[in-house]
Order: structure tokens, then sequence, then C-alpha cells
């Protein structure tokens, strides 16, 4: 038989299977400690990004600096023709700077290959390093402001893989996979 119990400040009758349930809901109703009170409205509080969106993010920026540097790697080792300039700016001659560019064009790949793979700390901080001066250095071949503002990806991508893991704070982390 069921038994059906009204609860007080309550919109709907508690409906209990045995009268052993309509006891203990009778005595817990009339108990200052756990008397019924109307529903509170729920509260609805912003949580930080969980571990999954976080790794998400994490691959995302990873994929995009492996671009990055495969991109430029590729380009770089091909000898593009307008990036020449460049390095003559430092002082490099252009058959220098030919060969130089086949350096920097495999060392791109190797940034690229581990950035996906492995990142370490100090590859991150080498890609921070090494896009920032790729980029600045088109104003100061006299190319437009904009020209390194539109770069800022390239440098921003790896520093903020390195926010995400903390940047290291002694020599042993440098080397460090996060």
């Amino acid at each position: 038989m069921k038994t059906l119990i009204h609860i007080e400040n309550s919109c709907e009758p508690c409906v209990c299977s045995n009268a052993e349930e309509a006891r203990v809901i009778r005595l817990l109703k009339d108990h200052p400690a756990t008397s019924v009170r109307p529903a509170e409205p729920i509260k609805i509080q912003e949580k930080p990004a969980s571990a999954v969106q976080a790794h998400s993010i994490e691959w995302i920026l990873r994929i995009g600096l492996f671009g990055t540097f495969l991109g430029h790697g590729i380009l770089a080792y091909q000898v593009k023709p307008a990036w020449v300039p460049y390095l003559t700016l430092l002082g490099f001659t252009k058959s220098t700077a030919a060969v130089l560019m086949k350096i920097i064009g495999v060392s791109d790949l190797v940034v690229a290959c581990f950035a996906l793979l492995k990142p370490i700390r100090m590859l991150l901080i080498w890609a921070v390093l090494w896009a920032f001066a790729t980029a600045i250095i088109r104003p100061l071949s006299g190319e437009a402001l904009l020209d390194f503002i539109e770069r800022t990806a390239n440098w921003c991508i790896p520093l903020a893989l390195l926010a995400m893991h903390g940047f290291p704070g002694r020599r042993k982390s440098l080397w460090r996979i996060y």
C-alpha cells in the first residue's frame, strides 16, 4: 500500500511505498536540521577548462607550430629568393646566404618534428626567439611594420605552449619534455 504525505512548502506530495518510509519522512520533516525547504535556484558557476579541453588546446597549438615550421623549413631549404636579402642585411654574401638557408631549412624541419612528437622547453624557447627574429627582420629590412604584425602568431604559438606548461625555472628543466 502506498502512503501519500504532504510536505510543508513543497509543491508536490511525497508518495511512499511503505509505512516505514512514510514514518522516516515525517521524522525528517519535523526535525529542525532536516526540515524540507523550497528548492533554491541553481547557481551556475563557470569552471576552468577541463583537462580534456587543455589537452585539445595543446594539440591544436602543437599542430600549428608544426605547420609553421614545416612550411618555413621547406621554403628555406628551397632557398626562397625573397628571403636572401634578410641574410645579406646581416652581412652575409648571397652565396653564403643560400647555404645558410639550407641549414635553416633543415633546422626548421627538426623543430617542426620535435614540436609534434616530443616538445622540449628549450625547443619552444628557440621557436619563440627564431620566429620573433624572422618576423622583426622584415621591418628592419625596409618592409612595412604590418609584415611583422601579421607574423605574430608564428612566435605566439610556441609562447602559448610554454605558458601552458610553465616556463623553465632551472637549466635542467630546459630539456624536459612537458
